[in-house]
């Protein structure tokens, strides 16, 4: 008797184990077919990122493994900004460069494109 108690726990633990794994396996199908394009979570969060201290611009960017992720490009890393910088965005990794201060060229600044 005993051993037809154990032998139906065994069993129910091991059907409780496929069925918790096959839903785990689900839901991460499921977080991958709903990640926004990373150009819309660029457009979406533009204005927040600008609004960081020392943020001078973003850009994306894609691993050897072909997985997109998100810079950000600050003048440099202060404690006034470093932990506003979000990790992630909508599910992309992001990193963080330092650039210095960018500044756009004044029309007499520019230099004349070389004639071929």
């Amino acid at each position: 008797m005993r051993g037809l108690f154990y032998m139906k726990t065994i069993l129910f633990l091991i059907a409780v184990t496929v069925l918790l794994n096959n839903c785990d396996a689900q839901i991460k199908d499921s977080s991958k077919m709903q990640k926004k394009p990373i150009e819309q979570v660029l457009k979406d969060n533009q204005n927040m990122l600008l609004a960081i201290p020392g943020v001078q611009g973003f850009y994306q960017s894609k691993l050897e493994s072909g997985e997109d992720y998100i810079v950000i490009m600050v003048d440099s890393l202060t404690e006034n900004n470093q932990d506003k910088l979000p990790k992630t965005l909508d599910g992309y990794t992001v990193t963080v460069e330092e650039v210095g201060q960018i500044k756009p060229l004044n029309q007499e600044e520019k230099k004349p494109l070389p004639e071929e």
